[in-house]
């Protein structure tokens, strides 16, 4: 009986002892914990990619004040907040293994350590072409042109015309991801210049170069091959005045701060899609594509313009819809099983019924508004008209002014476009602080929904990528029904050579 008392009067002893040394003593306190949550254990990542890195803490009674991310025993970056999380490998991951582990530090300063993650990124086989320059003498300036061909291409089905601004040289622009990996999606050829200034003038070097760029590369189907259009500054004014020239020829057309333009908008123009992307800040451009559009949209003309918000005569990440619109514009008029060898391709027409419109009147509403094109009832001298409803989303998060909502785990819109590889995971991370208080979360891949959420972390994770041009956009959603949109972020998931060279 005595021994029982004892223990019991031990045990008593125990508890006020936990209770006076402190929370840190007691078990209820807890400790800090960490775990990488991405990327997953053995994932594979192509060369070049980037890595998303998610880490869950937690440090119960307190809070967690930062947590770091290694690779290794190199310090990768520090979240101060929750969701913690951070991209790796901006400039693209080597080949090699990695080794993820997070430390987690909580108020009072302790702290914690994760296990490591293992992941892989391997050396993705290259894409190889040829080139081919022409230069001829025009105006008395040395004009060049350059003719590059993707390795292993058979029959050339189009060409990509990327033509200088004034003192620049798109010859070598191929290379940009953007621009390589649409040449091996849609079998096309590149076509970059220098010294293209004079628009009239030039249009005759260019044809001359088709001619010989066809007999130096043995492909004589380039002389009746399509051409997909895009240009900046100087080189947007003679990508129009080439669309004014060979409309049967132009795909689609997006000119980027347009200069020196000479166009006639008749009938073969007006129904060739064309996106002018100008700079909020270029108000001479402006000024001429107000009246442009004023008089040729409620004709039918199937052209869209939007104002790049704090831009001003710049070249930096229209891309992000120019090449969405070409590509799908490629996929939409390009008819099946035509075969340029044969001829000149017959493009498909473009039925305007079938497009979206979007009002230009409400780009600083807080979300430019797009619809169907049946149910536009606007004025048709402020609207653009979109090819689909993919590039319709597309065209709204990026028109819209002051978008609250932006996509961090992949490069700003000015930044370099990553390329995946088929098969591809990719975790899309929000940064919702300017609009925190959403009630759902919906991403997108053009006007695709690929999941939504309805409470933090602001993150989605899309698997098994297909090859093809991805423009993902957020729309968030809040208790009164207000929605507001992120940027958005060009991702292209290539199509892989036959065999690794």
């Amino acid at each position: 009986m005595a021994q029982r008392t004892l223990c019991c009067a031990a045990a008593l002893l125990l508890t006020v002892v936990l209770k006076v040394a402190g929370a840190d003593l007691s078990p209820a306190a807890g400790e800090v914990s960490v775990r990488v949550a991405e990327p997953a254990m053995n994932e594979v990542f192509a060369e070049g990619a980037t890595m998303t890195l998610i880490a869950e803490a937690s440090a119960p009674p307190g809070r967690i004040a930062k947590v770091e991310f290694y690779n290794n025993d190199q310090l990768i970056g520090v979240s101060a907040t929750a969701p913690y999380q951070l991209s790796y490998g901006r400039g693209g991951l080597l080949p090699g293994n990695y080794s993820i582990h997070a430390k987690a530090y909580d108020d009072r300063g302790r702290s914690a350590v994760s296990p490591a993650v293992t992941v892989t990124a391997r050396r993705r086989a290259q894409w190889t072409a040829r080139s081919y320059d022409y230069e001829e003498t025009n105006e008395g300036a040395l004009k060049q042109a350059r003719l590059t061909i993707p390795d292993g291409l058979g029959v050339v089905r189009g060409v990509l015309v990327f033509s200088n601004a004034a003192g620049g040289d798109t010859r070598e622009a191929w290379k940009q991801s953007w621009c390589r990996e649409f040449l091996y999606m849609h079998d096309f050829a590149f076509l970059g210049t220098k010294a293209f200034n004079s628009h009239s003038e030039t249009l005759i070097v260019f044809h001359n170069a088709l001619r010989q760029f066809a007999g130096d590369s043995g492909h004589r189907e380039i002389e009746s091959a399509p051409f997909a259009i895009f240009g900046f500054s100087a080189g947007a004014g003679f990508a129009m005045t080439l669309l004014d020239d060979r409309p049967d020829r132009v795909i689609a057309c997006a000119a980027v701060s347009a200069r020196n333009v000479r166009m006639d908008s008749n009938d073969a123009v007006a129904a060739t899609p064309l996106c002018l992307i100008s700079g909020e800040m270029e108000t001479t451009l402006n000024a001429w594509i107000v009246p442009l559009m004023e008089a040729s949209r409620p004709k039918g003309a199937l052209f869209s313009w939007m104002s790049v918000q704090g831009f001003a005569h710049r070249f930096a990440g229209q891309q992000v819809l120019a090449i969405p619109l070409l590509d799908q514009a490629i996929r939409l008029r390009y008819p099946v099983g035509q075969d340029p060898l044969k001829g000149p391709v017959q493009l498909l027409p473009v039925d305007p019924r079938n497009g979206w419109i979007a009002d230009h009147t409400t780009w600083k509403s807080g979300l430019t508004t797009i619809t169907p094109y049946a149910d536009f009832k606007g004025p048709l001298g402020t609207s653009s008209w979109l090819l689909n409803k993919d590039i319709a989303f597309i065209y709204r998060a990026f028109a819209t002014y002051d978008n609250p909502l932006k996509i961090t785990s992949l490069p700003p819109t000015t930044g370099e476009p990553p390329v995946l590889d088929p098969g591809a995971r990719l975790t899309l991370l929000v940064d919702d602080s300017a609009f925190p208080h959403w009630r759902s979360m919906e991403f997108f891949a053009g006007a695709q929904k690929l999941g939504e959420a309805h409470a933090p972390p602001a993150r989605f994770t899309v698997s098994d990528l297909k090859t093809g041009v991805y423009a993902f956009t957020v729309l968030a959603t809040d208790a009164k029904g207000i929605a507001r949109t992120s940027n958005p972020a060009l991702v292209l998931v290539r199509k892989l050579p036959k065999e690794a060279p």
